[in-house]
């Protein structure tokens, strides 16, 4: 059998995200469960960075049969508002593997042959009308911004292709398999608000998992422990934050509650990790990168920008608190991550953060001076406490593993595929 995966999300920019750890763990997976006469199939669009080298990180180099260009057409942004592929990139699909995978369900699903759909969330239409600026609103919404004509429009197509190429892969998918409850819940509204019925039939939930290997402790090398000890916090207690900044990551009211605890006389910093906090001029969210610049501790607010795993791993386990103040999420990796490794997490009451339900976690409204309490609460604990919390959660985080996510994803290739023709 062929197993046909679409590597352009690894070619647009997910490689940095959560969708990209996704597509090496569901590789690294399917390599380990699928028979070893089985072969991969790359799709990836020859203008694009070279993909070869995930394989290698997954140890699945060597079950790659093919690498198939599948170019965008010269006039893909019509068909792109049509939804999915071309008429063209699905015979070339369609030839080339027995059975198809799709991580981003955006970039299209063909006809045939069968195909297995992870979807995330609907973020970008969900929260659309709520930022106009980061995400798709209706037309309507843009206007009442401040948005111009053009860009208003502009806004609203874009918003509909992307609604027509999800519901267009829903509709195609032999199975479905979807992060979090929360996720196959607003997937499948989704589709009935297009007319398409019966998706909620191909749905299987399958949550994501965190790899402990990469969580471990380890000592920091040279440099990473002279980077540590260069912005104090090797001897100083600090508030933690680690993801991406686009504007449903709260990053300001988590500043502002930063702020309330120092002027409490909490002797805190504030550390922001993950590649878009490289500096103040990599933080494209107006309200966060101002909310950073106006803090009357600014110089307590340290920005690493990308970490190593192993400097990950010994800030979860130095922080006070892991704090997340995020209004919507497919599921919340970062969460499950901190909390296996016995760090406290402090995020919102919302969306799928409240169907992980487990030790370890304090929840609250999503207002700052909420976030405050609940940052006060953790820090007031006693040690006794802190170390019991810490152990319940590890024990919990456990039954979110890397292996439950690839044996749902290995059931659907197997199922579709049907034993395979090709060899």
């Amino acid at each position: 059998m062929r197993v046909g995966f679409d590597f352009r999300a690894m070619q647009i920019g997910h490689q940095f995200r959560g969708i990209g750890q996704v597509v090496r763990e569901g590789c690294r997976h399917l390599a380990a469960s699928l028979p070893d006469e089985d072969r991969f199939v790359l799709f990836t669009d020859p203008a694009g960075p070279a993909v070869e080298g995930v394989l290698d990180q997954v140890g699945a180099s060597d079950r790659v049969a093919a690498t198939v260009d599948l170019a965008t057409p010269r006039w893909g942004r019509a068909q792109r508002l049509k939804g999915g592929l071309s008429a063209g990139q699905s015979r070339t699909i369609a030839e080339a593997c027995d059975v198809f995978v799709q991580f981003d369900s955006a970039l299209g699903v063909p006809p045939e042959p069968a195909t297995v759909v992870v979807v995330y969330d609907q973020i970008p239409v969900l929260l659309g009308d709520r930022y106009p600026l980061a995400y798709r609103p209706t037309y309507r919404a843009a206007r009442q911004a401040g948005l111009g004509l053009r860009l208003s429009a502009q806004r609203a197509l874009g918003r509909e292709a992307y609604e027509r190429g999800v519901v267009d892969a829903l509709r195609k998918a032999g199975r479905v398999l979807a992060i979090s409850e929360h996720t196959a819940r607003t997937t499948a509204e989704l589709a009935r608000s297009r007319g398409v019925t019966g998706v909620g039939d191909k749905i299987e939930v399958a949550h994501l998992g965190h790899d402990p290997e990469a969580l471990r402790a380890g000592d920091l090398d040279v440099l990473e422990q002279a980077r540590m000890e260069g912005e104090g916090l090797d001897r100083h207690p600090f508030l933690f934050f680690m993801g991406g900044v686009d504007e449903r990551r709260r990053i300001d009211l988590l500043i502002t509650a930063f702020n309330d605890l120092r002027a409490r006389g909490r002797d805190l910093k504030l550390v922001f990790a993950g590649y878009d906090f490289q500096g103040l001029h990599t933080i494209f969210t107006e309200s966060a990168r101002r909310a950073i610049e106006e803090s009357s501790y600014a110089e307590d607010i340290h920005l690493l920008g990308f970490v190593s795993p192993t400097e990950r791993a010994w800030l979860y386990r130095r922080a006070e608190a892991f704090v997340f103040p995020t209004e919507h999420e497919g599921f919340g990796l970062p969460v499950v991550e901190a909390v296996a490794t016995g760090c406290t997490v402090v995020t919102f009451d919302t969306t799928s953060i409240s169907e992980l339900g487990g030790p370890n976690r304090y929840l609250c409204e999503g207002t700052w001076p909420a976030l405050a309490e609940a940052i006060a609460t953790v820090l007031d604990r006693p040690e006794d406490q802190k170390r019991a919390d810490a152990e319940a959660g590890a024990r919990w985080a456990e039954g979110f593993t890397w292996d439950a996510f690839g044996a749902a994803l290995a059931r659907g290739v197997t199922d579709l595929g049907g034993g395979g023709r090709r060899r």
